[in-house]
């Protein structure tokens, strides 16, 4: 168990304050109000206020991923709802505009309640001149309102693409929801603010983490 939790810790030192290792008799009178979940190798056989997580033992890839989503939901900053884990790509196989476009959106379409046009709308959307930052990034979006909700995918490309007349490494495919402002403009303020910093973005590029991009947007 030992041995768990240093792994545990080592994996998600980022995004845990506290953690706590209990046997199932423990967790009769442990105080819940110390925690936002419970992770668990084996079934809660009792009845706990919190979202129990079962999890692999050996911390596979999926589990870790899923830990990951879950940690970042618990914190309590709202901005960081627009940005999570799995909505950070990389190594994608596209090797130009369109194809990366493409393959972002297929992998939206499976993780977000979007309309099922969306790639045509984000492809339409490019058809009309726009902003260009100059620093690498590019940040196309759709042409119209697609989801009910606010969200951002960030691609870090392994190597630069042409997209329109600039070489691109980072792309940022923003989707505007139509019922939820509250937070937008500030969503907007930050990500403008990341993708004119040069620095910023390099530093990105050159660390592709989400830890590192949260820390990068400052959030």
């Amino acid at each position: 168990m030992n041995l768990f939790k240093q792994k545990f810790e080592q994996i998600f030192s980022s995004s845990i304050n506290n953690l706590y290792i209990s046997d199932p008799i423990g967790l009769r009178n442990f105080d819940f109000s110390l925690v936002d979940y419970v992770f668990s190798t084996l079934p809660i056989m009792i009845e706990i206020p919190k979202p129990i997580f079962e999890i692999n033992p050996f911390m596979e890839r999926d589990n870790i991923k899923s830990i990951e989503e879950a940690l970042w939901q618990a914190q309590s900053n709202e901005l960081r709802r627009f940005y999570t884990p799995v909505r950070f790509l990389t190594h994608l196989r596209g090797r130009d505009k369109q194809s990366v476009l493409k393959e972002m959106c297929e992998i939206i379409e499976i993780q977000e309640d979007v309309s099922d046009d969306f790639y045509d709308l984000v492809m339409e959307r490019e058809e009309y001149p726009h902003m260009m930052y100059k620093n690498q990034i590019a940040l196309p979006h759709p042409s119209r309102l697609c989801s009910t909700y606010t969200f951002a995918y960030i691609a870090v490309l392994d190597e630069p693409i042409e997209w329109n007349d600039e070489m691109v490494r980072v792309v940022l495919l923003s989707s505007p929801g139509s019922q939820d402002s509250k937070n937008r403009q500030k969503f907007y303020e930050i990500t403008a603010k990341f993708a004119l910093d040069h620095d910023a973005v390099e530093a990105l590029i050159n660390d592709p983490q989400f830890p590192k991009f949260i820390e990068l947007l400052g959030i």
